[in-house]
């Protein structure tokens, strides 16, 4: 049984909500997850399937954090399609809220501060991986990303000798973020040496232009057990 909690953490003077999943243990430091939602935040389908994806994680023996970290100057009643615009345009701005959330994380005292794992869809994957850049290999021991977009600005390729062992899922019809950002991915990390694993799907995902996985069918299923492997492979549970 998972348990789930909700509280916020703060960025300057902005309160940003962030959900726990772990499974109740006795003492002892245990390894931790923070996974990013993508530019759909955690409404609709990725409000639903992106908690069963942190409550699988979490079953393996980590403790899982899900920050919404979106701003609030998103006014009440935008339509959806100035609401992407607006979050694509932020993306920038998005570093000092991952940064915060991982510190929430790390600060929780169930967690092993040297064994941590980072996760993101989409638009949070390629925030993981900018921040994993950032942080450098000891701080983060591993990324998953799950097509990612990455921004133009990102210094992800320069830089992807910086990351830990990644592991990289992505739908090869996808209509939304370019296959192209991850098999350049991929690219970066050979010619670095970094451990990697590269799996390109052919997800039949129409109604969602095959961005993301649609829910229940092989990809998903494929995709989420490789990222609990991968994780306790380089991160570690304690399951």
């Amino acid at each position: 049984m998972v348990d789930r909690k909700t509280s916020t953490f703060q960025v300057g003077s902005d309160p940003c909500s962030i959900e726990t999943f772990a499974v109740p243990a006795g003492s002892g430091e245990r390894p931790a997850v923070v996974l990013l939602h993508g530019t759909d935040g955690l409404e609709g389908e990725s409000g639903t399937e992106i908690p069963k994806l942190a409550e699988q994680i979490a079953d393996a023996g980590f403790i899982v954090f899900v920050p919404e970290y979106f701003g609030t100057h998103e006014m009440p009643g935008w339509p959806l399609a100035l609401i992407f615009e607006s979050r694509i345009r932020s993306v920038g701005s998005y570093a000092p809220r991952i940064a915060a959330a991982v510190e929430y994380a790390c600060a929780d005292p169930r967690v092993d501060r040297a064994r941590l794992g980072l996760v993101g869809l989409s638009l949070g994957g390629g925030l993981a991986l900018q921040y994993a850049v950032g942080a450098g290999s000891e701080r983060v021991r591993a990324v998953v990303d799950f097509f990612g977009y990455i921004d133009a600005g990102s210094s992800v390729y320069r830089d992807a000798c910086k990351l830990p062992p990644t592991l990289i899922l992505h739908n090869k019809n996808d209509g939304v973020v370019d296959v192209k950002y991850s098999s350049d991915l991929r690219d970066a990390l050979l010619a670095h040496g970094i451990a990697h694993e590269f799996h390109g799907y052919d997800d039949d995902y129409s109604e969602r232009k095959f961005h993301p996985f649609r829910p229940g069918g092989e990809a998903d299923k494929d995709s989420r057990s490789r990222t609990v492997t991968w994780l306790e492979k380089y991160v570690g549970g304690t399951a």
